[in-house]
């Protein structure tokens, strides 16, 4: 058995050059659809390749959108707050200026304009 194993081994050796070298005639002989061909095939191979990797790019994707949703809610959350409590606070002070407005008589301050106005015009 030991003999037979050396033939096997060269004959599949003296094969494998003897295709070899009609592989390298044939695209030689046949430039242009070799290249087609190559470039099916690496087509093919680089859609399968992105299918395969998609779906971890999308959890890729999605880790970092939930990161920068937490990220947001932690800078926005205390700011809200914060603006919530100011809007009541400036919300009260209209209030309390308009109702301090209505108490006010504007005869007080137009009364002597007025006079001032006509005492002007007569003198015109």
């Amino acid at each position: 058995m030991n003999s037979t194993m050396p033939m096997e081994t060269e004959e599949i050796t003296q094969e494998a050059k003897r295709t070899l070298r009609q592989a390298g005639s044939y695209v030689r002989e046949n430039p242009v659809p070799t290249i087609i061909g190559a470039l099916a095939v690496g087509f093919a191979v680089g859609l399968l390749v992105r299918s395969m990797e998609e779906e971890s790019r999308a959890e890729v994707l999605r880790g970092k959108l939930d990161d920068a949703e937490d990220y947001l809610r932690s800078v926005i959350g205390p700011l809200a707050k914060r603006s919530k409590r100011a809007y009541a606070k400036s919300a009260e002070a209209v209030r309390d200026a308009v109702e301090r407005a209505r108490d006010i008589e504007v005869e007080d301050y137009t009364d002597p304009m007025i006079g001032w106005w006509q005492r002007l015009w007569k003198k015109i």
